[in-house]
């Protein structure tokens, strides 16, 4: 009797050291939290690097995945992913797939993190330099002819040289991402965001750079990816004088040097207003003369479960130079990863305009305004007065 009572004790001292091992551990991990993002191939790479910078001094791993804006703006609004990104407005999207009821519901907010800009690489002809051709007011719309694959354009109507422009017969060969703005987000801001008057632009090649039903043998598809999209327009293209394509701006000035010895180069831009050309750089992105600009958007639901951790995440990568306990060195982390991406970081008037401010507090310093009324940062995208706001607008 007495060796039963003894060994039911000992059962009962080992079943509390078990039970205290498994409080410990799940106590330890309690404030760790695991956050996924999906959507933009184009943001992909710098959300990385920040979750990764952010993962070292924070308890949180944070999953980044591509797929295509589309594919995050339908994820956010379904609740199958806890951060959507998307380099394009997530409106038309949600509008066109009748997503907007779930949006209010799920109170999205949508979040700008940084600006980017639309880029164009392509072949000069032999003894032409890109300098030597630009996008402008007046041969926009003969650029969209192109990627459509409606018509042959003679790269000629881009010539801005004082020389004898190439011949006729050179025309342009557009490489255009698969299942047009619908789908990609670096498509949309190539057909919506250019600077340029484009009101009178053919309802017909409208209709085909939205879906992606490009002429079969004129325009080339490819993938959503800036890195897949260039290494097939490199290995397809590079003999071709006239084979363009667009992509994002970050990607092309991160690999300018690799990309000019491909034997490619960067076509200029005539700003409308001043009618000056002017090189697509982070500088002339930063300045507005280059006009051809799109957003990175990241998307949460201000009712998820791990709102809180998401919105830790977000602070540190907008606010952390308004913030007096965050280290100098951080801010610089975070500078030195928008400048490595090749990616401009927002200015206060545009970080303001996700605020949702009475006269008053708008009238504020910027920083007063981060200090004393950051609440009003969280506010969902259909509950700004007035109209809905969809992060900032360029």
């Amino acid at each position: 009797m007495q060796l039963k009572k003894r060994f039911k004790l000992r059962w009962y001292a080992v079943g509390l050291l078990v039970f205290s091992s498994v409080t410990i551990i799940t106590s330890a991990c309690g404030n760790f939290a695991v956050l996924d993002a999906q959507g933009s191939s184009s943001v992909q790479p710098f959300l990385e690097k920040m979750a990764a910078a952010y993962s070292q001094s924070h308890n949180v791993e944070i999953n980044v995945q591509g797929g295509g804006s589309g594919v995050g703006i339908n994820g956010i609004a379904d609740g199958s992913t806890l951060i959507g990104t998307a380099s394009k407005s997530p409106f038309d999207t949600i509008t066109k797939n009748q997503k907007v009821a779930s949006w209010k519901k799920r109170k999205i907010k949508t979040i700008t993190i940084a600006k980017d800009a639309i880029g164009l690489i392509f072949v000069p002809p032999a003894n032409y330099q890109g300098t030597d051709f630009a996008i402008s007011q007046e041969n926009i719309l003969d650029l969209y002819d192109a990627f459509a694959g409606v018509k042959d354009v003679a790269l000629k109507k881009f010539y801005t040289g004082n020389n004898i422009p190439p011949d006729q017969n050179i025309v342009l060969k557009g490489y255009a991402r698969s299942g047009g703005s619908g789908a990609s987000g670096t498509a949309e801001a190539f057909l919506k965001d250019s600077g340029f008057d484009t009101g009178k632009i053919n309802a017909n090649v409208k209709e085909i750079l939205s879906t992606g039903k490009y002429q079969v043998g004129k325009t080339v598809e490819t993938s959503e990816s800036n890195a897949e999209a260039y290494t097939f327009f490199k290995t397809q293209a590079k003999n071709r004088p006239g084979s363009i394509i667009y992509l994002g701006l970050g990607y092309i000035l991160n690999n300018l040097s690799i990309i000019r010895a491909d034997g490619f180069a960067l076509m200029s831009y005539i700003n409308k207003t001043t009618n000056q050309q002017v090189a697509p750089e982070i500088k002339t992105v930063a300045n507005q003369t280059y006009r051809w600009v799109r957003p990175f958007n990241i998307m949460i639901s201000l009712n998820s479960e791990k709102i809180s951790p998401i919105q830790r995440f977000i602070k540190w990568i907008l606010f952390s130079n308004y913030d007096d306990l965050v280290n100098e060195q951080v801010v610089s982390q975070i500078k030195k990863i928008y400048e490595s991406q090749g990616l401009i970081e927002l200015s206060d008037a545009e970080k303001k305009q996700m605020f949702s401010l009475d006269q008053k507090v708008n009238n504020l310093d910027f920083k007063k305004i981060v200090k004393m009324h950051f609440n009003n940062f969280w506010t969902a995208d259909y509950d700004f007065e007035n109209s809905p706001r969809f992060g900032v607008k360029f």
